[in-house]
């Protein structure tokens, strides 16, 4: 896992960390950023939970793929891997979101076969 997220973090200009997480919250893997990486992926998963259960649930319009989350300091981009799993890319503001989205997808399919998801 940690050879993935360096290689997601290296390959995304702008990125700070990663994380692999899992949706009760907990913090499975990370690498690098300059926040912490445990309290963002249990603030992620609140995020992601809510956000399942509005779409996919309550609007009925299929799986959640991605999510992002932009602040004044920070972008929040979030991959699930599977329904118990997610990717966390932090990235700076002025980073290449393009690069992120597919970099994360990348990721995510490594991470998914890797645990199984």
């Amino acid at each position: 896992m940690d050879e993935i997220l360096k290689t997601l973090v290296d390959q995304v200009e702008g990125a700070t960390g990663a994380a692999v997480g899992g949706v009760d919250g907990l913090l499975i893997e990370q690498y690098g950023a300059g926040v912490d990486l445990g309290n963002a992926v249990a603030e992620h998963a609140n995020l992601l939970r809510n956000t399942r259960a509005a779409y996919t649930e309550t609007l009925e319009t299929g799986d959640l793929r991605e999510m992002m989350v932009v602040t004044e300091k920070m972008i929040g981009y979030t991959q699930p891997i599977g329904e118990e799993y997610f990717v966390l890319l932090l990235l700076e503001p002025v980073a290449n979101l393009g690069k992120a989205r597919l970099r994360s997808q990348v990721a995510a399919q490594g991470l998914r076969e890797m645990i199984g998801a």
